[in-house]
């Protein structure tokens, strides 16, 4: 089989804000430890950066684990437009919570409007606001390390 599937119901919805001058991620980890939601799903996001941090993979390695000579990490200084935000909010085998999201960005450069995106990393900090929904799941999954892959990915109960 090339695919898994598992469902369950939404607990709850969630509105965010976060104020200026924050770690996006850092946030988001202690807002969700906080509402105690162990499965969701980052819906959307939209607001303003000072500073954005992106990873990206450059190149497909030869052997797996991807490594971080394979990745590309870029830092912008803004002002930034959050354009979008999507992810999923799982935990560990041992519990520590793990958000796995991509963010859109724009900012201007010589009048020029240039989007870019990637994976969210620590070090995207907040400018005037950023409002975010998230879905609480009642979903029984879990991230682990895959065998082949050494990656930490879904897997379900």
């Amino acid at each position: 089989m090339s695919w898994k599937v598992n469902s369950g119901t939404i607990i709850k919805a969630i509105a965010v804000k976060i104020e200026p001058g924050k770690d996006l991620l850092e946030c988001l980890v202690n807002i969700v430890n906080k509402l105690e939601v162990k499965t969701g799903v980052i819906l959307s996001a939209v607001g303003s950066l000072e500073k954005c941090k992106l990873r990206n993979v450059k190149r497909f390695p030869s052997s797996f684990p991807i490594r971080r000579t394979d990745r590309l990490y870029s830092s912008i200084e803004g002002p930034l437009e959050i354009l979008s935000l999507s992810g999923n909010i799982s935990q560990s085998e041992t519990g520590k919570t793990i958000i796995h999201a991509h963010i859109t960005v724009s900012y201007v450069k010589d009048k020029e409007i240039i989007v870019l995106g990637g994976h969210l990393i620590e070090g995207n900090m907040t400018y005037v606001m950023v409002e975010i929904f998230i879905l609480d799941l009642d979903l029984k999954i879990y991230r682990k390390l895959h065998p082949l892959r050494k990656a930490m990915e879904l897997h379900f109960t």
